[in-house]
């Protein structure tokens, strides 16, 4: 934490400092004041975490400096000092949302027992700041409302971001384990860093599942921020380093600093669109967005990586069929402009080979004829493999389908219940409309549309908006739009038409 010492008295402030220092608290003070025209000012620029300010100062008391300070950096917290034990004084700097009231001389137990109260706020507001970038991101992405308007913080937040993709030859569900596996070692290295409002770092999962590191930080702190960011940058390029000596080819796409959330979330949504561009550049490398946006302007680029990426998700997945398609249409593709550029042809024999765990002899030079045969032929494996796995796939699709039936008056998600599995979305959305023969998403709309008819035939007395929330809705207008796409009538249309079946 970033710490104001302010007080007029040297002495005071000298050995506040001397017992911070004594405590050997994560805590780092950036500054005294003398007064309270002083502490505002320091305040407003730097705004500190917390601020022991004394009671009495020249030009501004303390309870005036936090009036103010309060309405300049919401988030710093306030401890007072004073010589004065008067009620009215320690309940006024109650009314004002201070976290502690000492009295002159303070102790060593007092200002440890003051900090660590305040420390667990702090990292609580951190935590809390944190969850709400995340969201407001996720949000955005999914169409859904995100940074709330009013909320000035996250709209004017600075951010930067890497994203990352394992291209090594996984199954889904190694795939999503590994991912989660890093995510949660992001996690850990978040938190054994300092936890400061100058810079909020969140490892997440994105909706494809690639796991990402966002940094988000007020423009006010640019400079701590740069510092801050740049130190953890330094420890995940590390964290690449010893992945990539454990032979585990993980592609780094780094997005470019920018002046707001939305605009971070144009970044990750182009990102979606052409993150299949990675296949044509050395696996394990760490490359600028722009750089991969500066390639597709040869119109040839992003078809032909499409195709590359998609056979990589059928292989994975063990869809044969699809996988043989994939390379069908890839082969013509390749026939096309591309089969004379040979350096590409390279790019994508490589990317195959490490993603598919295609092993060649040392020195085995293979057409591209023979290429497009073997990769055919590398897809019989799982033929083989399809009638092992068909039962459990059933089971999976079957307990989903019992967990929407227990819960589909809650909000419940593909990624929520992939987590339950340990698969990833992608993988249990194509699972469940191949078995099921209806989309995820489809299924929980009938079967609370099925809710919703029921409801409103045995519970007459329940207003639209009472059956719109009991089946996991909560803006009834969005229900009713369903309700009539499904049915083909209002609710209250529904209930007055089958009161007048009944009674005929």
């Amino acid at each position: 934490m970033n710490i104001l010492v302010a007080d007029d008295e040297s002495l005071i402030r000298a050995s506040l400092r001397s017992m911070l220092d004594e405590l050997g608290m994560p805590v780092h003070v950036i500054g005294e004041a003398r007064n309270g025209e002083e502490a505002i000012r320091f305040v407003t620029e730097r705004q500190p975490d917390l601020v022991f300010v004394d009671i009495r100062m020249p030009k501004l008391n303390g309870l005036e400096v936090i009036a103010h300070g309060k309405t300049v950096s919401p988030h710093t917290k306030w401890i007072i000092l004073s010589g004065y034990s008067e009620f009215q004084y320690a309940r006024e700097a109650i009314r004002l949302g201070a976290c502690n009231y000492l009295l002159k001389p303070i102790s060593l137990e007092e200002v440890h027992d003051s900090l660590t109260h305040v420390q667990e706020l702090h990292d609580a507001h951190i935590m809390e700041r944190s969850r709400q970038i995340e969201h407001a991101i996720v949000s955005s992405i999914q169409g859904r409302s995100g940074v709330s308007q009013g909320d000035h913080l996250l709209e004017t937040l600075h951010c930067k971001a890497s994203v990352f993709y394992f291209d090594d030859f996984l199954c889904d569900h190694e795939e999503h384990e590994r991912q989660q596996r890093f995510i949660e070692t992001l996690r850990s290295l978040i938190h054994n860093q300092s936890l400061t409002n100058s810079l909020y770092s969140l490892a997440m999962s994105l909706p494809g599942g690639q796991p990402a590191i966002l940094w988000a930080w007020p423009a006010l702190h640019h400079h701590q921020a740069l510092e801050l960011q740049q130190k953890m940058e330094r420890t995940v390029k590390h964290l690449l380093q010893d992945q990539l000596a454990a032979s585990r080819a993980i592609t780094t796409i780094q997005l470019e600093e920018c002046s707001n959330l939305q605009t971070m979330v144009g970044q990750i949504e182009e990102l979606q669109r052409v993150s299949s561009l990675r296949v044509l550049f050395p696996i394990g490398g760490v490359y600028p967005l722009s750089e991969l946006s500066t390639i597709i302007e040869r119109a040839e680029c992003l078809p032909i990586s499409t195709h590359v990426d998609n056979l990589r998700r059928l292989f994975r997945r063990e869809d044969y069929l699809g996988y043989l398609k994939a390379v069908d249409c890839m082969e013509k593709e390749w026939n096309g402009a591309l089969s004379a550029d040979q350096h590409l042809w390279r790019r994508i024999h490589e990317y195959i080979s490490r993603s598919l765990g295609i092993t060649l002899e040392p020195g085995t030079c293979v057409d591209q004829a023979s290429w497009f045969a073997l990769l055919k032929n590398h897809g019989d494996r799982m033929l083989s493999q399809a009638s092992r796995h068909d039962n459990s796939s059933k089971d999976i699709v079957q307990q989903v389908i019992a967990y929407v039936e227990q819960q589909y008056m809650h909000d419940i998600g593909i990624k929520q219940i992939a987590d339950m599995f340990h698969v990833t979305p992608n993988y249990l959305s194509s699972l469940f409309h191949k078995k099921h023969g209806s989309t995820f998403l489809k299924y929980v709309t009938e079967t609370r549309m099925l809710k919703a008819k029921e409801l409103l035939l045995k519970e007459p007395h329940l207003k639209v908006q009472e059956v719109a929330e009991a089946v996991g809705y909560y803006s009834p207008r969005h229900f009713t739009k369903l309700f009539t796409e499904y049915t083909g009538c209002y609710p209250s249309e529904f209930r007055e038409r089958n009161k007048v079946h009944t009674f005929l």
